[in-house]
């Protein structure tokens, strides 16, 4: 204990700026949120529930529930990085099969990524956020 107080003592500037820069940033509920809060709700608190920002919650429940083979095109309409980093374990579709459309606003925006939607079946949608099988 006596080694403390003089550790203390001795570094007593460098105690109060780590404690003043902890407050400010919420250092100690940070450590203690990602203790709580399981990886899946960081995740989508970071990234989207739904569709919203990356989409993460939507491209998770078409991952878990139609995607047997893990092979999607994914394409965003947002200007934003490429989801696919996220779902390290999905992989990019080149035969367009399984299509994750993310922050469609515009029908006429498909047209952009030279793809005909009439011969795709819509199985799952959410907003602006839309799931697509080859028919």
């Amino acid at each position: 204990m006596k080694l403390i107080i003089n550790f203390v003592k001795k570094n007593i500037y460098i105690v109060a700026i780590f404690i003043i820069l902890s407050v400010f940033t919420n250092l100690f509920y940070n450590i203690y949120s990602i203790q709580i809060r399981k990886v899946d709700e960081r995740m989508m608190r970071t990234y989207g529930f739904g569709c919203e920002k990356w989409s993460y919650g939507f491209i998770k429940k078409i991952k878990n529930n139609y995607l047997d083979e893990k092979k999607v095109f994914i394409k965003s309409f947002e200007s934003m990085p490429p989801i696919k980093t996220i779902f390290e374990d999905l992989k990019i579709d080149n035969k367009k099969e399984n299509l994750i459309l993310l922050n469609l606003k515009n029908k006429n925006d498909i047209k952009k990524i030279n793809i005909n939607i009439k011969d795709y079946e819509l199985i799952e949608s959410l907003n602006n956020c839309y799931f697509y099988k080859k028919k």
